[in-house]
């Protein structure tokens, strides 16, 4: 069968009748039920010799050589790392162990010495009655209070040359005479302070002098008497 450019033509294209086309026989199906069972196979007794033979200890090192290398390195390392993780959790728990041992241990023979040591008994003391001493009241006499004794107050003459008189006017009699920068005792005043009673060494008698020919040179003039 060929295609001669426009539809399909049984049989064989022209110029070639010599070319011989295989058959091709029909498949047929294999017999089912003359298909054979698998052979059993049976172990000999160098194999079961082999299985039953113990290994040597250099064959053991090799396997575990083997397997160590088959393992991956992931593997061995995430083993390695929970191993190390579970060392020191077995620290802490036998810590933990030791401390409760101790604390328990402790506390029992703490309360065992409570137990041993004997409770004192408070003892009564009785208080003597101590008497109480009354004080004496001894009134003092009282003493009047003491005068303060006034400082003297003293004049410096600041003219040069000052009569000194028997009473505090200018016609009274002049029964001497004092000069600048002299010290003397004023011992009073007149009513009127313009004159002040004085005391002088080569006078006996008081006299006066003129209140404005001097000043104060310590005490104080306001506690003076009024002299007549």
């Amino acid at each position: 069968m060929y295609y001669d450019g426009s539809q399909w033509v049984r049989g064989v294209p022209p110029g070639r009748e010599d070319s011989a086309v295989p058959s091709i026989s029909p498949l047929t199906s294999p017999d089912v039920s003359s298909t054979s069972a698998p052979p059993t196979v049976t172990p000999t007794d160098a194999a079961v010799g082999a299985q039953e033979t113990p290994l040597s200890e250099t064959q053991l090192s090799w396997r575990r050589t083997l397997i160590n290398q088959n393992v991956p390195h992931r593997l061995r390392r995430s083993i390695n790392r929970s191993n190390r993780m579970w060392i020191p959790l077995a620290l802490v728990s036998v810590f933990l162990f030791v401390a409760a041992c101790l604390i328990f241990f402790n506390g029992q023979i703490v309360l065992s010495g409570l137990e041993k040591e004997p409770v004192a008994t408070p003892t009564r003391v009785a208080r003597l009655s101590t008497p109480t001493l009354v004080p004496t009241i001894v009134r003092q006499p009282t003493l009047p209070p003491a005068t303060a004794t006034p400082l003297p107050v003293i004049g410096k003459i600041i003219e040069p040359r000052v009569n000194v008189r028997a009473e505090p006017n200018t016609f009274a009699k002049i029964l001497g005479k004092v000069i600048k920068e002299d010290m003397v005792t004023i011992l009073g005043r007149s009513e009127d302070e313009a004159w002040y009673q004085v005391r002088l060494n080569d006078i006996a008698e008081p006299s006066w002098i003129f209140a404005e020919t001097l000043e104060i040179a310590s005490g104080d003039v306001t506690t003076l008497p009024i002299a007549k």
